[in-house]
């Protein structure tokens, strides 16, 4: 099996749409509730982390989608 560059690329957006999951969930959500962040600013930095990357997470997730399904097909 070799390795074409449509399924590199499906591979690569996988592995941003899981890393960026990883980091949000174990490093950002940890930062943001701390108790010295106050509530208002809690709210405001959990809407700029979601704004951001569910732009990223789901252009990542639609290009692997594409490339598997011309992989398969």
């Amino acid at each position: 099996m070799s390795i074409t560059s449509v399924l590199a690329l499906g591979l690569f957006s996988q592995s941003i749409f899981f890393g960026g999951n990883i980091a949000v969930s174990s490093i950002f959500i940890p930062i943001i509730r701390q108790k010295q962040v106050p509530p208002k600013l809690q709210v405001k930095m959990w809407e700029k982390i979601y704004d951001d990357a569910s732009k990223l997470m789901a252009g990542s997730a639609f290009v692997g989608f594409l490339c598997y399904m011309y992989e398969a097909y």
